[in-house]
């Protein structure tokens, strides 16, 4: 898989704990949580007894309150800019066993930031159990500090709709060591348009 180099992991993470920090960054909670309830009805769908969840890039407590109001016994949050009572501060590429394991790994809009996705997919495969929901955006830009390697989005070309063409995000080599259990084209919030998987530990 062909990683991009144009940006150095330092100054990307620096850039994404900016970004974070910045208040208009943090709107929609309400249209998030809706989203949010209807991904956990998935959830429930494929795992009716799962009860621990990791969110990853979780923003602010909200998303995991999502979780708990939901019924989820036990919930835990990282982000790159965020630290609460509820979530840690941490990049989500340290992620080892000894940080937990977790039943439900939630993952919205958060690995088209990363510098190196086949890294980060393995730490976060090393703290699941079962289940991983990721949500990417579909956008059409290059590379930039903020989405450095699209996660490979751009390897169809600028001009590929995908919308006439969703195959293409099933041919991400990096999620066939996943069995993809549930995916789904939908309007997004920040986006036009975003693609949800739900991948199953093989």
């Amino acid at each position: 898989m062909d990683i991009s180099k144009e940006f150095e992991k330092s100054e990307v993470l620096e850039y994404q704990i900016d970004l974070n920090d910045d208040a208009n960054r943090r709107s929609m909670t309400a249209k998030r949580e809706l989203r949010r309830i209807e991904d956990i009805v998935h959830i429930r769908h494929l795992k009716r007894n799962a009860k621990k969840v990791l969110c990853i890039g979780a923003r602010d407590d909200s998303e995991l309150q999502t979780f708990l109001d939901a019924g989820f016994d036990e919930v835990a949050g990282i982000d790159i800019a965020t630290h609460t009572d509820m979530i840690e501060r941490m990049d989500m590429a340290e992620l080892t066993p000894e940080f937990g394991t977790f039943d439900v790994i939630y993952c919205s809009h958060v690995l088209e930031h990363v510098i190196d996705p086949v890294e980060t997919l393995r730490a976060i495969k090393s703290v699941a159990r079962d289940l991983i929901f990721i949500i990417l955006p579909i956008v059409n830009r290059r590379p930039d500090i903020e989405h450095p390697t699209v996660y490979e989005i751009m390897k169809y070309g600028p001009e590929t709709k995908f919308k006439d063409f969703p195959q293409a995000w099933v041919d991400f080599a990096v999620l066939g060591q996943f069995d993809i259990v549930y995916n789904c084209y939908r309007n997004a919030l920040t986006e036009e348009y975003e693609v949800a998987f739900i991948l199953r530990l093989k």
